[in-house]
């Protein structure tokens, strides 16, 4: 029954930090009513703790509630009570934990194929039909540079048949190597392969055109953001596609004839963008908080000015500069990304009358996101939007 409850406790809670608070809880306890057997174990704030932690919580759960008519039953141990208000906080942190587990008992039926983030989704589904279920590492509204999955997630990952990642985000820079000690069954798949990476590795992207935004760094010198680009997904269909007929030879036709039909639909939607962006009216520079826009960029000859700064908040400095170059380059749009601070977005529209314009580069709704991305550089020019 007590592993039973350590079990269940590491299995339902909903992020690490969770697991951390109810074993401090049962150290307090012990420290308040100390056992000779018990010591208490150090918490630490990263998962290579994670089976330490459930290992010292076992311990303390089994002498917290390892009790018969309120006292402990280790041994010559015994005869200690617990407090009633004690185990009311324990069963109140149990409860207060977040369910989790569901996305894959759904479609139990199904093979299982994990990937990072919902634009890879959207792709996998796309080819993949109902031969699998297709589920994200970082859920929505979530950022990748820093999402820790929780230990529901590691349990149903060892679930998955294989793990599409995106290439060089920042939670793959970091997990990679740990998923693959925690799965080592599993299929790992690359789909940046043959793409045409942004190096920046000299601190700058250098676009086609010449034009250049300075001041980003990404883990492994990569620009990461491969997925915003109609020519990139396109190659990251294909790779989904030799992906799938690798592990399921059998349905090779039927996924051939879905990637065919996605390609004609990836066709269209970049079609539609340079049919926009083609326009006299159409916007040649854009401003954007974080990067994500590089390849979008590179596609269509446009210039992308972020406002981070080395990946962290621009200074004063550095915010002048931008204003500067906002006038300059006749920017009227500055994008914002829901998982980043949009104040200094807008501080810079205040004092040049541009536009913040709220985008998500990670929606599972590829198509509608790169067509509204589009859509908001299209917008009749107003005497205030010229920077005047």
């Amino acid at each position: 029954t007590i592993y039973y409850l350590q079990f269940t406790i590491w299995l339902r809670c909903g992020s690490v930090h969770q697991l951390f608070i109810i074993n401090y809880s049962l150290s307090i306890y012990h420290f308040l009513f100390p056992s000779p057997q018990y010591l208490p174990f150090p918490s630490g704030g990263t998962w290579e703790t994670l089976y330490l932690e459930s290992y010292g919580l076992q311990h303390a759960a089994y002498y917290s509630f390892g009790a018969v008519g309120g006292q402990h039953a280790i041994g010559a141990h015994g005869g200690m009570d617990i407090p009633e208000d004690f185990l009311l906080l324990i069963a109140t942190l149990l409860f207060s934990c977040k369910q989790g587990g569901q996305q894959n008992k759904k479609n139990d039926d199904k093979p299982v194929i994990t990937v990072t983030i919902e634009p890879l989704r959207y792709f996998t589904e796309a080819i993949a039909g109902d031969e699998f279920t297709v589920v994200s590492m970082v859920p929505k509204g979530s950022s990748p540079e820093t999402y820790d999955p929780t230990p529901q997630q590691l349990v149903d990952l060892a679930q998955s048949k294989a793990y599409f990642r995106i290439g060089y985000i920042g939670f793959e820079q970091t997990w990679t190597e740990k998923l693959t000690d925690n799965a080592p069954h599993l299929q790992f798949f690359d789909m940046s392969e043959n793409v045409e990476l942004i190096l920046d590795d000299t601190h700058a992207h250098h676009h086609k055109d010449g034009h250049v935004h300075e001041g980003h760094t990404h883990a492994g010198g990569v620009e990461p953001h491969i997925w915003n680009s109609t020519i990139n997904a396109q190659i990251i269909a294909g790779n989904i596609l030799n992906a799938l007929c690798a592990i399921d030879k059998a349905n090779e036709n039927a996924y051939m004839e879905r990637y065919n039909a996605l390609i004609r639909r990836i066709e269209h939607t970049d079609s539609l963008i340079c049919q926009m962006l083609s326009s006299p009216n159409a916007d040649r520079a854009f401003m954007i908080y974080h990067p994500a826009l590089s390849y979008f960029a590179r596609d269509y000859n446009l210039h992308q000015i972020p406002i981070e700064a080395g990946g962290k908040e621009p200074s004063p400095t550095h915010l002048k500069n931008l204003i500067n170059s906002c006038k300059k380059e006749k920017v009227r749009v500055i994008f914002v990304q829901p998982e980043f601070d949009r104040r200094n977005a807008d501080l810079i529209a205040q004092q040049t009358g541009t536009r913040v314009v709220a985008i998500n580069p990670l929606s599972y709704d590829w198509e509608e996101e790169m067509m509204n991305t589009a859509q908001a550089l299209l917008t009749p020019r107003s005497p205030k939007g010229e920077g005047e």
